[in-house]
């Protein structure tokens, strides 16, 4: 994939709502970030974007072990570690342990059709011993199911 003509504004080929996790990743570069999303996909594309930035990040999937999470989560738990951990939310949200207060920006990339997953995903950063304020972005495409989703039912 060329990511050669990538600007500040917008990258090409690339969906809005990506476009908007990496604008506003970008926008609060010393605030330490936590990016759910269901798809390993949609992790690829954000690893790559990141990368295309030189933003630092990690990233923990269902094919992470569980020796490396534990590397990957003590290193970004440090203050000179990576300002973006991705995760995949089945990952981040299922750990009932896993406490991650050092982050101050949680992203929720899609709406869950399960409210608690993406509350426990949040959770994770709105434990105690929490002392910021947390910034929770939820992204969600207009004129689509996804809007749909969070709509109260009409009767």
């Amino acid at each position: 994939m060329n990511l050669s003509n990538i600007s500040q504004e917008g990258y090409p080929g690339f969906s809005s709502k990506l476009n908007a996790v990496v604008n506003n990743i970008r926008s609060s570069p010393s605030s330490k970030h936590l990016v759910f999303t269901s798809w390993r996909l949609t992790l690829d594309l954000l690893q790559l974007l990141l990368a295309r930035q030189a933003v630092p990040n990690s990233r923990i999937d269902g094919q992470t072990s569980f020796a490396e999470r534990e590397v990957i989560l003590q290193r970004f738990s440090r203050e000179d570690g990576p300002g973006v951990l991705l995760l995949s939310i089945a990952t981040g949200a299922l750990k009932n342990s896993l406490t991650l207060t050092v982050a101050d920006r949680v992203h929720i990339v899609e709406p869950q059709w399960n409210p608690s997953v993406e509350e426990q995903a949040i959770g994770r950063a709105l434990r105690i011993g929490q002392h910021r304020n947390v910034t929770i972005y939820k992204y969600i495409a207009k004129r689509t199911v996804e809007e749909v989703m969070l709509s109260p039912a009409k009767h």
